[in-house]
């Protein structure tokens, strides 16, 4: 199975947090102005409750800009109860042979596409279109993206 990308942080807030910031996006927001969100296909991420991985896979190697030297990128992912946990490890090669491993990691909760559509409508925010990627695809259950795209409710 192909690994989804996580490229934001909304899918890692608790309902409470979800629900401030589309709070806070319909309080800017004109009436009928448009909101846009990419998120982690939460149908995806459910499938990892089962998956166990031992082992971080390589993800890049690039040159660190101010050193010159390799960094090896690679991830590796946990599954909690409630969501999955990323950990990006970025290592930098060292010419004595040391390495300096740097790890960043973000939690992604397991929240089904019913339960945003329904924080979007409770915040005012109706929602337009559903995509499963940045070329306007139909999303489905294998998308690697969810793109929610909502217009302000007219008050």
């Amino acid at each position: 199975m192909e690994r989804p990308f996580c490229p934001n942080t909304f899918s890692g807030l608790i309902p409470k947090e979800r629900k401030s910031v589309l709070e806070g996006v319909t309080a800017h927001l004109l009436p009928r102005g448009v909101f846009a969100i990419s998120l982690p296909n939460p149908t995806l991420l459910a499938r990892f409750k089962d998956q166990t991985e031992t082992e971080p896979t390589e993800e890049a190697v690039f040159t660190h800009p101010q050193t010159g030297n390799p960094v090896q990128a690679s991830s590796i992912q946990e599954c909690t109860g409630d969501g999955v946990v990323w950990k990006w490890h970025y290592d930098h090669l060292l010419p004595d042979g040391k390495v300096e491993r740097l790890t960043m990691s973000t939690k992604h909760y397991y929240t089904p596409v019913g339960v945003y559509t329904r924080e979007f409508q409770e915040a005012g925010l109706r929602v337009l279109a559903r995509y499963g990627d940045f070329e306007n695809a139909p999303y489905t259950p294998e998308s690697l993206y969810l793109i929610l795209v909502a217009q302000k409710e007219m008050n």
